[in-house]
């Protein structure tokens, strides 16, 4: 990158300081636990140790599923586990380890959200505070192959709303596969189909949240699922569905932005065209994945840790990201980078869904309501507008609440 040179040499300077207080000259050993994301982990660890002099960045990933992530990092942090410096923390999780008291509180020069796509920021916050450094989006979209979408009557220089997917590629008896990332995929889907039809699965950090599945957006969420496994088109999101895109039927698919760089499509990848989310009626709200980086509360080496997190969020680190990962930046800035825009071609395409975005709630029971939501959405097959969305909001509140299901 062209100013990285000079950028690092601040840096350098920074994180020397930091490490002023913490041992001297000695060298030290930074474990970033980060996650399985393709985003050029090693080589950030490196760029960022090498400027350090102080220490180094050793990189360990974590599992690929979510609830394994979570299952794995609570038991270490409750635990007091010393050995995670810097964590790339999960939207997800957010709001359960800042609740929890896991996260270190972020010091002076990393609290601002200046120049942070707002629904980046907002996945990093908890209570109206930021209590990780934004990182990476990776919003949902709708993607194509080659003239699929024409074939299939698909205008695609204006939204391209469910209704007119589905019956496109019925047209053309050609696949709609819905990627499962990190096991979420069901649980994205609802959240995204609630959200564009006015709705909002709940609210509130309490154990008696506002839970908003038994209305009308509930109730048109289901209906699509209904009507999307009764067309036969797919079934609904699968740990299959890059592969079967890849395939001779592939025709459509709805991933993340990243899914492009993905080894299960990069014999077609250079085939690959995407459009924003699909909409009901006319709104898209893509579905957000979201990282931010954050060191624990249990790490004892926090002031380099941070030093660090400054090197590894930089905006030339986030160009990195983007290139190597088709992950968007959590920096508005970075999409109109040069290297950017020529090896991620849709990155106004990225930003645009990532500042329209719908994050998972901002809770620390989401884990709780991913689960109720998952055990009465499923089978996709069983879903129905006339008792799916009121099973749900049920099952949601009382697990929520506490009770067991």
């Amino acid at each position: 990158m062209r100013t990285r040179n000079f950028v690092l040499l601040v840096l350098a300077l920074t994180l020397s300081a930091s490490l002023a207080g913490c041992g001297g000259n000695q060298t030290k050993t930074l474990t970033w636990w980060t996650l399985p994301d393709r985003v050029g982990e090693e080589a950030l660890a490196k760029e960022c140790s090498d400027v350090a002099g102080g220490y180094r960045i050793e990189a360990r990933v974590l599992p690929t599923l979510l609830r394994d992530r979570r299952a794995d990092l609570v038991r270490r942090l409750s635990g007091g586990d010393d050995n995670i410096d810097i964590l790339t923390l999960d939207s997800a999780l957010t709001a359960e380890f800042a609740a929890a008291k896991f996260l270190a509180p972020l010091p002076k020069g990393l609290t601002s959200d200046v120049g942070i796509i707002p629904t980046a920021a907002e996945a990093a916050t908890y209570r109206g505070k930021l209590v990780a450094v934004p990182w990476w989006v990776d919003p949902q979209l709708l993607w194509f192959r080659g003239a699929s979408a024409e074939r299939a009557g698909i205008d695609v220089t204006k939204p391209v709303s469910w209704d007119a997917l589905l019956a496109g590629a019925d047209r053309i008896r050609a696949s709609v596969q819905l990627d499962n990332a990190d096991g979420t995929g069901v649980n994205d889907w609802v959240l995204g189909l609630v959200a564009e039809s006015g709705g909002q699965i709940l609210s509130g950090t309490s154990r008696k949240p506002k839970v908003g599945l038994n209305s009308d957006a509930g109730r048109v969420a289901a209906g699509l699922v209904q009507f999307y496994m009764a067309s036969g088109l797919g079934e609904g999101p699968s740990d299959r569905a890059l592969t079967e895109f890849a395939g001779t039927r592939g025709a459509f698919l709805v991933a993340r932005a990243s899914a492009r760089t993905a080894r299960e499509v990069l014999s077609i990848a250079g085939d690959m065209r995407p459009l924003r989310y699909p909409v009901i009626g006319g709104v898209s709200k893509s579905p957000m994945a979201a990282a931010a980086l954050a060191v624990p509360a249990s790490s004892g080496n926090r002031k380099a840790a941070f030093g660090a997190v400054e090197c590894l969020a930089s905006a030339e680190s986030q160009a990195e990201i983007m290139v190597n990962s088709g992950r968007g930046a959590a920096r508005s800035a970075v999409y109109q980078d040069g290297d950017v825009s020529r090896v991620v071609p849709y990155a106004q395409i990225l930003l645009s869904a990532a500042r329209e975005g719908v994050n998972v709630p901002s809770t620390p029971y989401w884990h709780l309501a991913e689960k109720a939501i998952h055990s009465t959405w499923t089978p996709l097959s069983t879903v129905a507008p006339n008792h799916t969305p009121k099973e749900s909001a049920a099952a949601v509140a009382t697990l929520v609440g506490g009770g067991l299901r």
